[in-house]
């Protein structure tokens, strides 16, 4: 009996290990597509770039004034400038812009934004990897086979809009939130234990404040949790609460 439960154990142990590695190679084979033919900094790109720049270096989130990134934005209180766009991407293009910044400091005159420009251009085909991989994930967890699975995510990859998004960063943020946002709820139904539903609240949080219209495209993940909302509703009328699960 013992042999048997270890046995199954490392088959789960081998598949979960399987199915990390197709994502890493998925994600990584995605971000190299993506990253060799991104483009630059346009649209809102470079203003989210400034104002992470201002977080950076003065720990706020405003435009720093004379940045060569933009001069775009909302002029504020003290003839600040502030960001037009949600808070999502410019905290998310933190770690990029300071490792540019560290990179950039080590040019003779330390003033260049060669590498600065260079890490946050590859933000977006970042972003758009990650949709990428949240596919390929959601598809195993409703149930469709490694192989398809991988197919269909490599597919999206190069045959849908994310590959364009990932050069012009049009809502790039966005949708791979709204990725992330699917996967969680989706993962949240199969066992809807406290962390996984703040796992999704952080998601959806993340959506809602990339753009002001993703509070609506976050509500089409709704359905994945109905199930769910209906047993804890017949479980309350019962008088009858659930038992959370942790893990």
């Amino acid at each position: 009996m013992v042999s048997v439960v270890e046995a199954r154990r490392s088959t789960v142990a081998r598949r979960g290990l399987r199915r990390r590695t197709i994502a890493l190679l998925l994600g990584l084979t995605a971000f190299g597509l993506f990253g060799v033919t991104a483009g630059q900094l346009t649209g809102y790109e470079n203003e989210t770039a400034a104002v992470s720049e201002g977080l950076v270096q003065a720990g706020q989130l405003r435009v720093l004034p004379g940045t060569p990134l933009a001069a775009e934005g909302i002029i504020g209180r003290g003839d600040r400038r502030y960001g037009r766009t949600g808070l999502t991407q410019p905290l998310l293009e933190v770690p990029a812009y300071w490792l540019g910044q560290k990179l950039d400091e080590l040019a003779a005159d330390g003033t260049s934004y060669r590498w600065r420009l260079t890490v946050l251009q590859l933000f977006d085909p970042a972003m758009a990897a990650l949709a990428v991989v949240a596919i390929f994930a959601l598809l195993l967890l409703r149930g469709v086979t490694e192989r398809r699975a991988g197919v269909i995510a490599g597919l999206c990859a190069v045959g849908t809009l994310i590959w364009p998004y990932s050069k012009l960063g049009l809502d790039t943020t966005l949708m791979a939130m709204l990725a992330l946002t699917v996967l969680a709820a989706a993962w949240a139904a199969r066992r809807p234990t406290p962390g996984r539903l703040a796992l999704l609240g952080v998601a959806a949080a993340l959506a809602m404040n990339s753009k002001a219209y993703g509070a609506l495209l976050a509500l089409g993940s709704l359905p994945l949790l109905a199930s769910t909302f209906r047993q804890l509703v017949r479980g309350r009328g019962a008088g009858r609460w659930p038992r959370w699960r942790y893990r």
